[in-house]
């Protein structure tokens, strides 16, 4: 029982391994469809993301933060990467080089 158990979790995880990032979820007409999430930019400060994240969530993209190492667990930083639905990454690109335009007029 126990041995049956473990062989489901490693074929779970074994899965999961190579399907990446994709996931799976059913739509309203039953059939599958893939999510593919497309990494728009990495930073050293989880905080950078996060603000990244806001700004565009609050334009309708969706977006989600993944950390970047073992870093983060051992408090040695907090290197992150942003990424959005592929559908909406050159979306995502234009807000973010409109920031990277607006940083850059400060300095």
């Amino acid at each position: 029982m126990l041995h049956t158990g473990l062989v489901r979790i490693v074929s779970f995880i074994t899965h999961l391994l190579t399907q990446g990032d994709d996931l799976t979820v059913k739509s309203l007409d039953s059939r599958p469809t893939a999510l593919l999430w497309m990494t728009i930019k990495t930073t050293r400060f989880r905080w950078e993301a996060e603000l990244m994240q806001q700004v565009l969530m609050a334009h309708g993209v969706s977006a989600r933060i993944i950390d970047l190492g073992i870093e983060p667990y051992i408090g040695q930083g907090s290197a992150a990467a942003l990424q959005v639905l592929a559908e909406n990454e050159q979306t995502a690109l234009l807000l973010m080089d409109a920031l990277g335009e607006e940083a850059e007029a400060f300095k």
